[in-house]
């Protein structure tokens, strides 16, 4: 008995640090970093909305997509930390920390550039459940397109 004991205890040690180190951490919040190049959208102020919902709300917004989303209903319905809503200028950087509910699957950024229609470069979509989730991203915002930093 005795020498079982501390094998167990080694046993549960072990488990138990190795499963926090084999999955991977969810984080509370994220910081996003924009940076905008120094003419962006036509010189025109740029509308970017951070959205943060559920699963079955984030393929609503999906769906909607950004060219439709300004002028959506649904962007009006949401409260609170569901959107966050933001504009940039040229030249311009603004550090942004949102908080990360449990039961969000993505963080979907949007941009209303005045002569985009399609959504590449409109849309950016974060999502918490993948293994490469970071507490921290740099989103390029340029002429005509926002991207994340490679």
């Amino acid at each position: 008995m005795k020498k079982t004991m501390p094998l167990l205890l080694f046993g549960f040690l072990f488990c138990f640090i190795g499963a926090s180190c084999s999955f991977p951490s969810q984080f509370s919040s994220i910081t996003l970093h924009f940076q905008s190049s120094d003419i962006i959208n036509e010189n025109v102020l740029l509308p970017v909305d951070i959205v943060i919902v559920d699963k079955s709300m984030s393929e609503t917004v999906l769906q909607i997509g950004p060219d439709d989303w300004f002028g959506d209903v649904l962007r009006d319905r949401l409260v609170g930390k569901e959107v966050t809503h933001l504009a940039f200028r040229g030249n311009s950087e603004r550090e942004v920390k949102i908080d990360i509910p449990d039961g969000v699957s993505k963080v979907i950024i949007y941009a209303d550039y005045e002569n985009k229609i399609d959504r590449i470069g409109q849309q950016i979509v974060i999502s918490p459940e993948t293994m490469n989730f970071s507490p921290s991203y740099t989103i390029h915002i340029q002429q005509n397109k926002m991207e994340l930093a490679k």
